[in-house]
């Protein structure tokens, strides 16, 4: 390695003084976010490497005004590496720096992530020892630690936990609860993302691909909370741990008279800005946006609704749970779904039934037959709503009427399961082969449900992850302040250093592959008590810290020059199967080169996109960083107007259709601009692109005088925030049909309408959905975001 230091530079950014590499711009977006001290000054080093402990004191020594306000240090393992202890002697001032890994949060917190137990923020002082502080800033009301400040003793009592397999650690929001052993834990894992709630300890529950935890130790470890923190939990599933934390949460509140909060899964954060919890499965994918998002439970008393997403506009509401849909109707929220019921039906027992781990479920009271034929009309409207919000079965349940018949539909509403169970006796019981065929001429169909068997209980996953061998706990003698001379090389914000590792047997990432900002690695692992390890630089790779690095934005205005769609038509036959392509580690590191310069941010911006969305993570025994080259490839590709242009003749165009396959599809219409003339485009005849296909979701289209291309996507990939506009992607020789020309109302702007063939599909063969049907729906579209307005914009291929 060479012994080149950066040259850094400090600057102001509001109340933190951000030293950053004087090549690059620098980072004021992170600094901005940081929380505000006014009685201590801020200092952020971003620079790569960070200087060297004279470079850095003479850059205090010029930026700082003469004061002896303290210091926040912003530079991962200072503490240890004597870099705080240096700068607190020279200046005469106390210095309050990390003792690990600093994370820093979208939100702007700040957290010292550590190996085993807690890390934490150590305020130094000339000629004094130095005393600790909790590792979260701002801290939260419970400050919760592993180890208090001052002590050796561990605050929770965990030895049966571990003796059980467990493991657990300290994260932002509270602690994590997970089995011990697999794969190294880096600190870009979503458990490291999720915020802290002030007035809240959260605690999340199991890690996609461990095993199963132990109900009665997990229980037995948050008994031992303080009593002060039991009234404040709130508990977070992660992985197919939903049926764990559900008991967890009754074991707690029957057990010691608390109020116990749940969600439905891991909070991420929509392309709008809109917060949801979704539930994340075994192979750390998020596959579900539950209705119910977050509920309140007290013993003797049904859950208590305090989030949900109302399935009318799709947005979550934290409002009263029931919305009239009707003068009659009343649609509620309830643990296991929704619940249609008329204003004067109110049955407790409806509140009582538990969330379904593989479903939702829609249970229609009808208690009478004067209402039926409404009551299932309005069932029909909201699973046809809910379609396209779920990625579950929609399971559908009625109650008992007055009289304890089951008046059934005449036919199962369209998108749902067409299976139906019944509300009886506080759970729900499928009908089976009991229910009879409806009669024409009979009225509602009534059929007795008693004695019919209950269904069967669903399990969790079996395990995926081998038993690995658990380490021993902390030992009550550990040393309450961080050891010199055992120190790992510093490392700057946020980015981790080689760790050591855990007590549990599961350690931190030892290799992150994850670098947003710049590690900086020392020639000798072991600095010597009070030097700072002073080392040489090495070129990273943006990744696993949690930092908050948008993505830059699109450049106004747009290029003139920019070829449009190149669709070529495709003679009849079977349309030529897509084959699902991940880049090699030669392509991606080409498409690094590339990228040159404009690699980095879009880089860091992935790494943000990462912790706010668990479902673009690698699967199982993918490098992370593959993940985050193919996205960068399409950030700089959806960049639009900036340079490098990103094509698919381009070294980087591997990693690009790798990237687009990695987005999550989007089902509905989408535009783009079409041809300078509709003629030629007939009804019938298939087209497919031989690059990366762009559009736009119809409600973000910016209408041109030519003709405007609307096709109903079934395949296209989502940009979400990769992209300033809502972009959905298509890979190369994905087909379309021709299934329509018409001219937009009002303007008289033609518009073609096509739909996606699916690959190795003949375009002839009959379709799920008509022509007719598909065309009927895109022209709704059109009409409902009135498309055909005035304004310019483009998309296409490059």
């Amino acid at each position: 390695m060479s012994n080149n230091v950066s040259p850094a530079a400090s600057h102001w950014c509001g109340h933190v003084l951000l030293i950053a590499d004087e090549r690059v711009p620098p980072p004021v977006d992170l600094a901005a976010r940081l929380p505000d001290e006014p009685d201590r000054y801020t200092v952020l080093v971003t620079a790569d490497p960070p200087p060297d402990t004279s470079a850095l004191l003479d850059l205090l020594a010029g930026s700082l005004p003469p004061s002896d306000l303290p210091l926040r240090l912003l530079l991962s393992n200072a503490g240890p590496a004597g870099a705080a202890q240096s700068v607190a002697d020279a200046l005469g001032v106390a210095v309050t720096a990390p003792d690990g890994p600093v994370v820093l949060q979208p939100s702007g917190a700040v957290f010292v992530a550590a190996s085993a137990g807690d890390g934490g923020w150590w305020t130094y002082r000339r000629g004094a020892e130095p005393t600790r502080e909790g590792p979260r800033h701002p801290a939260p009301a419970w400050r919760l630690e592993l180890r208090p400040p001052g002590t050796a003793r561990r605050l929770v009592n965990a030895a049966t936990p571990w003796r059980a397999g467990a493991a657990l650690r300290s994260i932002p929001c509270g602690v994590w609860l997970h089995a011990a052993g697999g794969r190294p834990i880096e600190l870009t894992d979503p458990a490291y993302a999720i915020t802290p709630d002030a007035g809240r300890l959260g605690v999340l529950v199991g890690r996609p691909g461990g095993r199963r935890l132990a109900e009665d130790a997990v229980y037995r470890t948050l008994a031992g909370l303080p009593a002060a923190v039991r009234e404040r939990l709130t508990l977070i599933p992660y992985g197919p741990q939903g049926q764990l934390v559900e008991a967890l949460a009754e074991r707690l509140t029957r057990g010691f008279a608390v109020t116990v909060e749940t969600t439905a899964g891991l909070p991420v954060t929509s392309a709008d800005g809109t917060r949801f919890h979704v539930a994340v499965d075994n192979a750390g994918i998020s596959v579900w946006r539950p209705v119910v998002q977050r509920w309140a439970r007290r013993a003797g008393h049904p859950p208590l609704i305090r989030e949900w997403i109302n399935p009318l506009t799709g947005r979550p509401v934290r409002d009263a749970a029931v919305q009239r849909i009707s003068e009659r109707w009343l649609l509620e929220a309830v643990p296991c779904g929704l619940w249609l019921r008329s204003v004067d039906g109110d049955r407790h027992a409806v509140r009582t039934l538990t969330r379904q781990p593989d479903a939702e479920t829609l249970i229609v009271e009808v208690a009478e037959p004067a209402h039926a034929d409404e009551a299932w009309r309005l069932a029909g409207q909201v699973t046809a709503r809910l379609r396209d919000r779920l990625a579950r079965p929609l399971r559908l349940a009625v109650t008992l009427g007055q009289d304890g018949s089951v008046l059934l539909p005449p036919s199962t509403p369209r998108h749902a399961d067409p299976e139906i169970s019944v509300v009886d006796n506080g759970r729900l019981v499928p009908l089976g082969s009991r229910a009879r065929t409806p009669d024409a001429t009979a009225g509602p169909t009534t059929t007795e449900p008693a004695g019919t068997p209950p269904r069967a209980a669903a399990t969790e996953p079996t395990d995926v992850a081998p038993p690995a061998s658990v380490g021993n706990p902390e030992t009550a003698g550990a040393p309450a302040r961080p050891s010199m001379s055992g120190a790992q090389p510093g490392v700057t914000v946020p980015c981790p250093s080689p760790a050591p590792a855990t007590e549990q047997g599961t350690p931190l990432a030892t290799e992150p592959r994850l670098l947003p900002v710049s590690v900086f690695s020392a020639d000798d692992p072991r600095p010597a008590a009070g030097r700072p390890a002073t080392g040489a630089a090495r070129t990273v790779r943006p990744g696993d810290g949690v930092v908050a690095v948008p993505v830059p934005a699109r450049v106004a205005g747009r290029n003139p020059d920019r070829p449009r769609p190149a669709l070529r038509l495709l003679d009849a036959g079977t349309v030529a199967a897509a084959t699902v392509r991940r880049s090699t580690g030669e392509e991606q590191q080409q498409a690094r080169e590339f990228l040159g310069v404009h690699y980095d941010a879009h880089a860091r911006g992935v790494a943000e996109l990462l912790t706010r969305n668990p479902g673009l993570r690698p699967a199982w025994g993918e490098p992370v960083e593959a993940v985050i080259v193919d996205l960068a490839t399409v950030a700089a590709f959806v960049a639009g107007d900036d340079e490098p242009g990103v094509t698919v003749t381009t070294p980087a165009g591997a990693c690009l259709v790798s990237g687009v396959w990695r987005l999550p599809t989007y089902f509905g219409a989408v535009a783009a601009r079409g041809p300078d003339s509709a003629a030629g485009w007939r009804t019938g005849d298939v087209y497919a692109s031989s690059a990366v296909f762009r559009t736009v979701i119809a409600q973000a289209f910016e209408p041109v005088a030519t003709p405007t291309l609307v096709i109903q996507s079934g395949t296209g990939r989502r940009t979400g925030s990769l992209s300033a506009r809502d972009e959905v992607l298509f890979v190369p020789d994905t087909a379309f049909q021709v299934i329509g020309n018409r001219a937009a109302p009002e303007s008289g702007q033609p518009l073609v309408f096509l739909r996606e063939l699916a690959h190795g599909t003949a375009p002839t063969a009959t379709a799920e959905t008509t022509d007719e049907a598909v065309l009927e729906s895109l022209v709704a579209a059109i009409a409902a975001e009135k498309l055909a307005t005035s304004g310019a914009g483009a998309v296409g291929t490059r």
